[in-house]
């Protein structure tokens, strides 16, 4: 309902779930994808984090995603 009228073509639709490299299949593809993954989660403070980047190899466009941080690993103590 939107003010005193009924919203019209309007259906919830559901999320996909967040995918992590669509199967790249070229070796210079991945380690793009590594080195900005990394460099992401180190010096990026807020998540999640999406970005068109060119492969340094073949120069084909890769959409890096990063939700968040990776989990810590507990501490032994």
């Amino acid at each position: 309902m939107v003010g005193n009228r009924a919203a019209v073509g309007y259906e919830p639709v559901a999320m996909a779930e967040p995918t992590q490299a669509p199967a790249d299949t070229k070796e210079c593809c991945r380690r793009t994808r590594e080195r900005w993954e990394r460099q992401i989660r180190a010096y990026y403070v807020s998540f999640p984090v999406i970005k068109d980047v060119p492969c340094d190899g073949c120069r084909q466009i890769l959409e890096i995603r990063v939700f968040g941080l990776p989990p810590r690993e507990p501490s032994g103590t």
